[in-house]
C-alpha cells in the first residue's frame, strides 16, 4: 500500500496516481495524531482507526489490481506457479527487510531480546496475540497489529483472486466485504471486547476486501465509470450516517459494541468513496493538499514511517531529551519530524535499493511472436505495501 503506481493501464487506470501517496501520506499522518495527541485533544474522532482503514482500502484496492493483472497473464498462458512465486517474491522485498530489521534493533536495545511477543512478532501474528492473549497491551510495538493483518491478507487473497472462477468472482468479492461486519456482531454477541475485535483479521476483511472490489469494478467498467455510478455515491452517502450514528451512539455511552461496529462500518465505506475518488484526481483544495509534494513524500516513505514512529518518544527519552514544559504542538512536531528523518534515510539508504531488486521478478513473463525467446514486461507496483 506504499506508493501509488497502478501495476498497468489495462486496468483502466493511470500509471501514477500521486494523490493516492497524498492520501497514504494524510493517513499515516492521522495515526501520528491517535498515538502522540492526548484523546482529550482528538474531538472525539477516531483518527487512527480512519488511518489504518484507509491503508487497509488501499492495500486490497491496490494488490487486487496486481492480482487481476496476474490472472489475464494466466489465461494468456503464464503457468499459476510463476505468477504466484512473482507476486510473493516482490512482497518479500518490499515487506520483509524493514520489518525484521526493526525487529532485530527493537529486541536489541529492549532488556528482553526474546519474550512472550516473539513468536507472534516474527510470524506476523500480533493481531492475535491481541485477541487471544490481552486486547489491552500497548507498547512502542503495539503498531505492529496492522502490519500483521496485512501479511495474513496478501497470504490467502492471491488464491482468491487467480483461482475462482470467473463468474463467481463477483459474488466472492461481495461476500468477502460482508464477512467483516458479520465478524464484529458475531464477536460481541459471544462477550468479545471491541478492542479484540478490532484486531482480529477477519473483522478487517471488509476494508481489504472492499479495495478488492473497488479494484474489480475499473478492471471490469474503467474508473471513470466507476467513480461516476451510483455504487460510488452510495459509499458517501451511506457511510456518513452510519458513521456519525456510532459516533452519536459512543457519546451516549451505549453499553454495546454496536457504536464500534456502525463507525468501522461506515469508515470503510468513506475510505472505499476516497480512494476511488483520489485515483481520479480531487479537484479544488482537496486536490491540492492530496497533489502537494510534501504529502506525496511523505506517501512514498510511508511504510517506513509506520513502521519506525511509535517508539520515538522513547528513544528521545533515552538520549535524555525531555519535552516537559513544551507545548503540545512542539511535541508533535518534533516527534514527526525525527519519524520523517528516520523514514526518509530507511527510504534512501536502505529500502529503495532492496525494492530495485523486484525488476528482477517481473509479473509478466510471456512468450515473443518469433520463436522461444522470453519478453519481459515490468508492473510497476510501488503502490503497496
Amino acid at each position: 500500500m506504499w506508493n501509488a503506481y497502478s501495476p498497468s493501464n489495462s486496468l483502466g487506470l493511470r500509471g501514477h496516481m500521486p494523490q493516492l501517496d497524498g492520501l497514504r501520506g494524510m493517513a499515516v499522518l492521522m495515526v501520528f495524531v491517535s498515538h502522540w495527541i492526548p484523546w482529550a485533544y482528538q474531538f472525539g474522532l477516531p483518527w487512527g482507526n480512519f488511518g489504518v482503514d484507509l491503508f487497509f482500502v488501499l492495500s486490497g484496492f491496490l494488490i487486487t489490481q496486481i492480482l487481476l493483472e496476474g490472472r489475464r497473464c494466466i489465461e494468456e498462458g503464464q503457468s499459476l506457479f510463476l505468477t504466484l512465486r512473482q507476486f510473493f517474491i516482490r512482497r518479500t522485498l518490499r515487506i520483509f527487510p524493514l520489518y525484521y530489521t526493526f525487529l532485530i534493533a527493537y529486541g536489541a536495545t529492549s532488556q528482553n531480546l526474546v519474550n512472550e511477543l516473539t513468536p507472534w512478532l516474527w510470524t506476523y501474528t500480533l493481531n492475535l496475540f491481541r485477541v487471544l492473549v490481552n486486547s489491552d497491551w500497548g507498547g512502542p510495538i503495539s503498531h505492529l497489529w496492522s502490519l500483521a493483518v496485512e501479511e495474513q491478507f496478501y497470504l490467502v487473497w492471491p488464491w482468491v483472486i487467480l483461482l475462482t472462477p470467473r463468474r463467481f468472482l463477483l459474488p466472492v468479492l461481495l461476500l468477502s466485504v460482508l464477512v467483516g461486519p458479520a465478524t464484529k456482531i458475531t464477536l460481541a454477541m459471544n462477550g468479545v471486547s471491541d478492542r479484540a475485535i478490532r484486531f482480529f483479521t477477519l473483522s478487517c476483511l471488509d476494508t481489504l476486501a472492499l479495495g478488492g472490489l473497488l479494484a474489480y469494478g475499473v478492471s471490469k467498467l474503467g474508473l471513470q465509470a466507476v467513480v461516476r455510478s451510483r455504487a460510488t455515491d452510495m459509499l458517501l452517502w451511506i457511510g456518513l450516517p452510519t458513521f456519525f450514528s456510532g459516533m452519536g451512539l459512543r457519546f451516549a455511552d451505549a453499553a454495546s459494541s454496536w457504536p464500534m461496529i456502525l463507525e468501522l462500518s461506515g469508515e470503510t465505506l468513506l475510505c472505499g468513496w476516497t480512494v476511488l475518488r483520489a485515483a481520479q484526481g480531487f479537484g479544488g483544495p482537496m486536490g491540492y493538499v492530496l497533489g502537494s509534494p510534501l504529502l506525496v513524500y511523505l506517501g512514498r516513505i510511508s511504510y517506513g514511517l509506520y513502521v519506525l514512529h511509535k517508539p520515538i518518544p522513547m528513544i528521545l527519552e533515552k538520549f535524555g531529551i525531555g519535552l516537559n514544559g513544551i507545548p503540545l504542538a512542539a511535541h508533535f512536531a518534533l516527534y514527526t519530524g525525527v519519524a520523517i528523518l528516520m523514514a526518509s534515510l530507511s527510504w534512501h539508504l536502505f529500502e529503495k535499493p532492496i525494492n530495485a531488486l523486484k525488476g528482477y521478478f517481473p509479473y509478466r513473463t510471456t512468450v515473443g511472436e518469433e520463436g522461444p525467446s522470453r519478453k519481459r514486461v515490468f508492473l510497476v507496483d510501488r503502490g503497496v505495501r
